[in-house]
């Protein structure tokens, strides 16, 4: 069976809801169990799930709006660091680059600017090269390619205020 680890070495096991002795192959895998394995065999879960899945959805849901303060917070926390921030700028760039459904795809990627910087190599770039150290350093800027032509790349980025950010468009010389 792949990617379980057995922790018995048994071949058969004997599901809970239909009581039939199945080759551990019908369970699926579960490592809060001592054995490795579902109580139910595969077939019984899936059966489950077809017969409860009202209840099922409306439990994920209130779970998801009970936790949704919650999430909202933690992403907050971590947003307001200087590391997070980078990397919301560092996916913004990905967007603008390689999907063509974000509504300024056409001003990147569409002209084919590329970003050629994984996101710990821009972090790395961003604190050592362009010595951002702390997050109040970047606030209220912009992401610029200093040749506007060129790619998201080491040299060819900065960060400057969005009025001069605005007046490096295309639609501006």
């Amino acid at each position: 069976m792949e990617g379980v680890i057995l922790l018995t070495g048994i071949e058969t096991k004997r599901c809970w809801d239909c009581g039939r002795t199945l080759p551990v192959g019908e369970f699926c895998g579960n490592r809060s169990m001592k054995d490795g394995l579902q109580t139910q065999c595969k077939a019984c879960q899936k059966k489950y799930r077809e017969d409860n899945r009202n209840r099922i959805l409306l439990y994920q849901r209130e779970y998801y709006e009970q936790h949704l303060e919650l999430r909202h917070r933690q992403s907050k926390r971590y947003f307001n660091t200087l590391l997070g921030r980078l990397a919301r700028v560092y996916g913004h760039i990905n967007q603008r680059c390689n999907n063509p459904n974000t509504h300024n795809y056409y001003r990147y990627g569409g002209r084919g600017i590329k970003n050629k910087f994984m996101l710990d190599e821009f972090r790395e770039y961003v604190i050592s090269d362009l010595g951002i150290t702390h997050i109040d350093q970047i606030e209220g800027l912009e992401i610029d390619r200093i040749d506007n032509d060129g790619d998201y790349e080491p040299g060819n980025i900065r960060f400057i205020i969005p009025k001069e950010n605005m007046n490096n468009r295309g639609s501006n010389s």
